[in-house]
């Protein structure tokens, strides 16, 4: 249950998030719980294991039996001084966090974080989605039956919890976070998916060689290399700018084979202006301005679509109430959507109207900075 000091947890890992067991050989166990305990007709979650990375906390629970009913998995951590909920059910892409400490108070979607249910739950909760705290315990995951979110019927059919909370995030490596959470850190992530293995401060000369050496693999396939880099506007560090420069030195070697896209919030524009180096270099600006009111519908019928549904589910007069309470930025949106279809679910709505939006709004984003 604790990590020891002298045996560091891996940077690296090979856990495939897919619900199976088969990658999950000679990791620590967690608890052991035995079978039997939860609700007759429900299911049963048994031995558990966990380990955790500079990156994520990874975490399998077998079950008795998988095709037994549930609606969701709640997992409960400490993460400093939050306790989180995270919500997730077969069949969503993303988990939703809420911060349950006093009442609940909502956070958002995951983002990076990874789910999935076959023989047994497999999660990969990234530490960035989790506010990236200096230390986490897990307290207990819940297996969720009944009508969401109505009590009483809406209960644990079974509960998994160690007899004490457990470490899952050793403190004394939260230390190396702060480089792995930088920039720079990320940047050293990208590369180590191109193959290098250790994660360092800045990019080592033998890492500019693997780098250089997958993109002209990839032009010998005919791919294209893209490096994203999300949150640019958070870079302090004057030296990862000038690493992001050689890369862009390595497009104009390359013939444009490879493409640096920097994202981030508004203010990234005025720190690139303060490096004029990279400044010249960029070949092109965009800016995503917030979205007015046909926008938001176009936004929220599209990501209904990739989900698999059909147009309609919200309706004309909920779109106008989102569209005033998120003033049209896409995260924003995102909760409040979110919200409405498991209010909906809960009020037995076809449909989300301005009534399950009020709800939302009253309910849980009263407090919420729009």
């Amino acid at each position: 249950k604790h990590f020891d000091p002298a045996h560091p947890p891996p940077t690296e890992t090979h856990v495939i998030i897919d619900g199976q067991t088969d990658d999950w050989a000679g990791r620590p166990v967690l608890l052991d719980d035995s079978a039997g305990d939860a609700e007759e007709g429900f299911l049963d979650l048994t031995t558990g294991y966990a380990f955790v990375n500079q990156h994520a906390l990874y975490l399998l629970v077998e079950t008795v039996d998988a095709n037994a009913p549930f609606v969701q998995f709640d997992m409960l951590f400490q993460a400093d001084s939050k306790q989180l909920l995270i919500s997730w059910a077969p069949g969503q892409s993303d988990g939703y966090i809420g911060d349950v400490m006093a009442g609940y108070e909502p956070i958002g979607s995951t983002t990076d974080s990874a789910f999935a249910f076959g023989p047994a739950l497999e999660a990969r909760v990234d530490l960035d989605d989790m506010g990236s705290p200096e230390s986490i315990n897990l307290i207990e995951i819940d297996v969720m039956v009944g009508e969401c979110c109505e009590f009483p019927t809406w209960r644990a059919a079974d509960q998994w919890q160690p007899p004490d909370t457990t470490p899952v995030v050793n403190p004394d490596y939260r230390t190396l976070d702060s480089k792995i959470r930088s920039l720079n850190g990320k940047l050293s992530r990208c590369l180590s998916q191109f193959g290098a293995l250790n994660l360092e401060s800045d990019i080592a000369p033998k890492k500019v060689e693997i780098f250089e050496q997958k993109i002209r693999d990839n032009m010998r396939d005919g791919i294209k290399t893209i490096i994203v880099v999300d949150e640019a506007h958070l870079i302090k560090n004057e030296d990862v700018f000038e690493q992001l420069r050689l890369f862009l030195n390595y497009q104009a070697d390359l013939g444009f084979e490879v493409n640096l896209i920097l994202a981030g919030q508004p203010e990234l524009k005025d720190k690139i202006a303060q490096f004029r180096h990279i400044e010249q270099r960029i070949a092109l600006n965009a800016e995503v301005n917030s979205l007015d009111r046909n926008e938001v519908e176009k936004y929220i019928n599209h990501r209904v679509k990739v989900a698999g549904g059909k147009s309609g589910i919200f309706s004309p007069q909920s779109i106008d109430v989102i569209s005033d309470k998120s003033a049209g930025i896409p995260r924003r949106i995102n909760t409040i959507c979110d919200l409405c279809l498991l209010q909906g679910m809960g009020m037995n709505k076809k449909n989300v109207d301005e009534e399950v939006v009020n709800t939302v709004v009253k309910s849980f984003l009263k407090n919420a900075p729009v």
